[in-house]
Protein backbone atom coordinates (compact mmCIF):
# COMPACT_ATOMS: atom_id res chain seq x y z
CA UNK A 1 0.00 0.00 0.00
CA UNK A 2 1.19 3.50 -0.80
CA UNK A 3 1.01 6.36 1.66
CA UNK A 4 -1.25 9.36 1.19
CA UNK A 5 1.73 11.43 0.01
CA UNK A 6 2.43 8.68 -2.55
CA UNK A 7 6.11 8.02 -1.93
CA UNK A 8 6.13 5.65 1.01
CA UNK A 9 5.34 1.99 0.50
CA UNK A 10 4.10 -0.51 3.09
CA UNK A 11 4.45 -4.24 2.50
CA UNK A 12 3.15 -6.30 5.39
CA UNK A 13 2.80 -10.06 5.68
CA UNK A 14 0.53 -9.47 8.68
CA UNK A 15 -1.84 -7.31 6.65
CA UNK A 16 -1.64 -9.57 3.58
CA UNK A 17 -3.37 -12.29 5.59
CA UNK A 18 -6.43 -10.01 5.74
CA UNK A 19 -6.31 -8.99 2.09
CA UNK A 20 -9.50 -10.75 1.01
CA UNK A 21 -11.66 -7.63 1.59
CA UNK A 22 -10.60 -4.10 0.76
CA UNK A 23 -12.71 -2.40 3.44
CA UNK A 24 -11.30 -4.66 6.15
CA UNK A 25 -7.73 -4.14 4.97
CA UNK A 26 -8.13 -0.34 5.03
CA UNK A 27 -9.47 -0.42 8.58
CA UNK A 28 -6.81 -2.82 9.85
CA UNK A 29 -4.09 -0.79 8.11
CA UNK A 30 -5.05 2.30 10.14
CA UNK A 31 -4.80 0.32 13.39
CA UNK A 32 -1.53 -1.29 12.23
CA UNK A 33 -0.04 2.12 11.53
CA UNK A 34 -1.12 3.48 14.92
CA UNK A 35 0.36 0.46 16.72
CA UNK A 36 3.70 0.76 14.92
CA UNK A 37 4.27 4.34 16.15
CA UNK A 38 5.96 5.47 12.94
CA UNK A 39 6.39 9.01 14.20
CA UNK A 40 4.23 10.41 11.42
CA UNK A 41 0.88 9.53 9.89
CA UNK A 42 1.31 7.91 6.47
CA UNK A 43 -2.34 7.22 5.63
CA UNK A 44 -1.64 3.94 3.78
CA UNK A 45 -4.35 2.77 1.39
CA UNK A 46 -4.56 0.42 -1.59
CA UNK A 47 -6.12 3.22 -3.65
CA UNK A 48 -3.36 5.78 -3.05
CA UNK A 49 -1.29 6.59 -6.10
CA UNK A 50 2.46 6.26 -6.29
CA UNK A 51 4.05 9.68 -6.76
CA UNK A 52 7.50 10.90 -7.60
CA UNK A 53 9.33 11.61 -4.31
CA UNK A 54 10.90 14.70 -5.87
CA UNK A 55 8.13 16.48 -7.80
CA UNK A 56 5.04 14.69 -6.33
CA UNK A 57 3.65 13.92 -9.83
CA UNK A 58 1.25 10.91 -9.76
CA UNK A 59 2.76 7.92 -11.55
CA UNK A 60 -0.12 5.48 -11.16
CA UNK A 61 -3.88 5.54 -11.18
CA UNK A 62 -5.56 2.92 -9.01
CA UNK A 63 -9.08 4.28 -8.85
CA UNK A 64 -10.59 1.93 -11.43
CA UNK A 65 -8.33 -1.09 -10.92
CA UNK A 66 -9.77 -4.20 -9.36
CA UNK A 67 -8.73 -4.69 -5.76
CA UNK A 68 -7.13 -8.11 -6.35
CA UNK A 69 -5.03 -6.72 -9.23
CA UNK A 70 -3.70 -3.97 -6.96
CA UNK A 71 -2.81 -6.43 -4.19
CA UNK A 72 -1.05 -8.79 -6.62
CA UNK A 73 0.84 -6.07 -8.51
CA UNK A 74 4.61 -5.80 -8.53
CA UNK A 75 6.43 -3.31 -6.35
CA UNK A 76 8.12 -0.29 -7.86
CA UNK A 77 10.92 1.47 -6.02
CA UNK A 78 12.07 5.01 -6.74
CA UNK A 79 15.08 6.76 -5.31
CA UNK A 80 14.07 8.66 -2.19
CA UNK A 81 11.04 6.52 -1.33
CA UNK A 82 10.48 5.07 2.12
CA UNK A 83 9.94 1.30 2.16
CA UNK A 84 8.33 -0.15 5.30
CA UNK A 85 7.78 -3.81 6.13
CA UNK A 86 6.78 -5.65 9.29
CA UNK A 87 10.27 -5.34 10.74
CA UNK A 88 11.93 -2.09 9.60
CA UNK A 89 11.76 1.08 7.56
CA UNK A 90 14.24 1.75 4.75
CA UNK A 91 15.15 4.81 2.74
CA UNK A 92 15.46 3.71 -0.89
CA UNK A 93 18.70 4.74 -2.58
CA UNK A 94 19.27 3.58 -6.13
CA UNK A 95 22.80 3.52 -7.48
CA UNK A 96 23.06 4.25 -11.17
CA UNK A 97 25.89 2.55 -12.97
CA UNK A 98 27.65 4.72 -15.52
CA UNK A 99 27.61 2.66 -18.70
CA UNK A 100 29.39 5.28 -20.85
CA UNK A 101 32.90 4.45 -19.59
Amino acid sequence: MYSKDGFSLLVSEQLAKMADKEELLEKVARTYEENRNFGKHYGFSVRNEMKCPNCKFPLTSRTKEKYRKIIDSRLVFLDGMTFINDEKSYQVRIKVKDTHN
